[in-house]
């Protein structure tokens, strides 16, 4: 669930510095049947830390730059979908990102390391740097890379890499007219799609378009 349920939360800023923080109960209330719900709802009898998860972040921001790192650990429950199938196992996120504002243009970079602790042990790496750059107020290009690296006996050969580029113009407040094109270089055995939801076979590249308009309401 992309969600946390049964949670409390904190949120405050003070002098450019944001702190956050938020403790779970049960972070997926939602059965099996429902979006991307996973059916681990919270602690049952003899076992207290069962669907457990907690998150923090810290952020600092200035009118050129900004810094911020979050960590979030999920717990698994019985009978919760796999791999999170019992309240041993964990699934980690550690994030850190900056970005910088020089004249027209904003540059920003960051790394997601993933370390899910199950039944069976996987580690990933997300590294990622991008850019927009305003030609004109109504118009900007924006340009980003990710790396994709994956970690395991059976995940060599998995990895991949996106280059992505976009064209948006602004005809007013809500309204932007765009389009995009997008890249993807897999690895000998990887089968990742320019898009989510999408095909690609395997070791094989894929390129992606999309156009459209965007409508703020």
């Amino acid at each position: 669930n992309a969600r946390s349920d049964n949670a409390i939360g904190y949120k405050g800023t003070f002098h450019g510095v944001t702190l956050g923080a938020t403790y779970s109960f049960g972070r997926d209330a939602a059965g099996p049947a429902g979006p991307s719900a996973t059916g681990c709802a919270g602690q049952v009898a003899g076992d207290f830390v069962a669907c457990r998860q907690y998150t923090a972040m810290i952020a600092y921001d200035t009118s050129q730059f900004g810094l911020a790192a979050s960590h979030d650990v999920m717990r698994g429950g019985a009978g919760a979908l796999a791999p999170l199938n019992g309240s041993g196992y964990t699934d980690t996120r550690d994030i850190v990102a900056a970005y910088v504002k020089w004249g027209p243009a904003r540059l920003g970079a960051g790394w997601i390391r993933r370390n899910l602790a199950a039944a069976r042990h996987l580690q990933s790496d997300i590294v990622f740097a991008g850019g927009t750059y305003y030609a004109t107020p109504a118009l900007a290009f924006d340009v980003q890379g990710v790396r994709y690296l994956q970690r395991g006996e059976r995940e060599s050969g998995t990895n991949g890499t996106l280059v992505v580029g976009r064209a948006n113009y602004f005809l007013s407040k809500r309204t932007t007219v765009y389009t995009s094109v997008g890249y993807l270089f897999n690895s000998a055995q990887a089968a990742n799609p320019v898009a989510a939801g999408g095909t690609v076979g395997l070791g094989m590249n894929q390129l992606g378009v999309m156009a459209g308009i965007q409508q703020k309401f």
